[in-house]
């Protein structure tokens, strides 16, 4: 055995080690967030608007009651997966939500459980004018943007109230199993389609048309919702998964804490 050929193997093993070292850092799950130290607090409710379509009526019913609590402001925290390429990276994430004004969502990809990665998405001054961590003004055909515009309307099913608010969204029948969730900004309308389960009466996916890369085709969006748990007095969807057709799922969220109406005007939780 040559000197030359024992060095490429020992290069070979190292290469090898270090990928092996790699994946296996991606295999332990992240710590999780601290418990917000604001708790929830109740604000009084109100009355399910008139005019629902009758899937969607069921949905409400089920999952927040007769007499919904109001939501200010919410905190959403867990963990879940992220896949680039075909590799699933571990995460963190935690959502704010506060007055349909502010959405901010922190997620950090985590290695040997220690965050090395995090990516915000924010949206401010106005639900209908969502803003990505760079702060630009969302404007319809950015494909990043209506990603990230869409994304926020999967998770607002954690803070449920905006999906009941006249001003950013709007309801219309389909069948007894099916809705359009129509929601807009700058005049765009968005059409969701809104899928109920029929024996629990939740809604278990919404489905829209979204370019997979900047410039490119639209291709069909799926957001699964499952494993439907009581946080507090409401039930909530405690996992997200989000998909697209002809790829399979690439983000897999665990929500494992919900609180509402903690004041998070300057980024507290």
């Amino acid at each position: 055995m040559t000197n030359n050929w024992k060095s490429s193997l020992g290069i070979a093993v190292g290469i090898l080690g270090l990928a092996a070292i790699g994946l296996i850092g991606l295999k332990i799950p992240p710590r999780r967030y601290p418990h917000p130290s604001r708790k929830t607090k109740e604000i009084g409710g109100f009355d399910l608007p008139d005019g629902l379509p009758d899937p969607v009526k069921r949905h409400f019913l089920a999952s927040l009651g007769i007499t919904p609590p109001q939501m200010k402001s919410a905190v959403i925290w867990g963990r879940g997966r992220l896949k680039f390429n075909s590799l699933w990276m571990p995460l963190r994430f935690r959502c704010h939500f506060q007055d349909g004004q502010i959405y901010l969502k922190e997620i950090q990809i985590t290695w040997f459980g220690f965050p090395y990665l995090t990516r915000y998405q924010s949206y401010n001054n106005d639900i209908m004018s969502p803003r990505t961590n760079e702060g630009e003004a969302f404007e319809s055909g950015n494909s990043e943007k209506h990603g990230n515009y869409l994304s926020m309307w999967a998770e607002s099913m954690w803070m449920p109230v905006l999906l009941l608010s006249e001003r950013a969204a709007r309801w219309e029948a389909i069948d007894e199993s099916a809705a359009w969730l129509l929601v807009s900004s700058n005049g765009t309308v968005e059409p969701i389609l809104s899928r109920f389960n029929p024996n629990s009466g939740l809604i278990e996916e919404i489905i829209a048309l979204c370019p997979q890369t900047p410039g490119g085709e639209k291709s069909t969006w799926r957001v699964g919702y499952s494993d439907w748990k009581p946080f507090h007095r409401l039930l909530l969807p405690a996992k997200i998964i989000t998909s697209w057709d002809d790829k399979g799922a690439y983000s897999v969220l665990n929500a494992e804490g919900v609180e509402y109406n903690p004041d998070i005007s300057r980024g507290q939780s």
